[in-house]
């Protein structure tokens, strides 16, 4: 029996481990999102208004991707990276922006 318990309690806590990475690393992507916004709009030279408003969103919900509340959805997504003129990958992901200014 003590067997039996001992490997139940190293499957939950493999299982909480991987939960809780799986949470850090969404919440990572998120405030790579979020720095990778407001980069490229700066260095665009557009204003969150603008934004907002060429996505069909309102300002506080662009606000709120842009702060690291809530994330765009894909289709949100794909429609902001072709008005700050860079690619899906370059909105996502954390690289060195300064030498990434592709045009699409």
């Amino acid at each position: 029996m003590t067997n039996n318990l001992l490997v139940l309690i190293h499957l939950c806590l493999n299982f909480l481990s991987k939960t809780f990475k799986g949470l850090y690393i969404n919440m990572l992507n998120k405030h790579i999102m979020e720095n990778n916004i407001a980069f490229w709009a700066q260095k665009r030279g557009l204003k969150y208004s603008f934004l907002s408003k060429e996505l069909g969103v309102s300002l506080q919900t662009f606000s709120r991707w842009a702060n690291n509340k809530t994330q765009p959805n894909i289709i949100e997504s794909y429609k902001l990276s072709r008005l700050l003129n860079v690619s899906m990958e370059q909105l996502i992901k954390e690289e060195d922006q300064k030498n990434h200014d592709l045009k699409i």
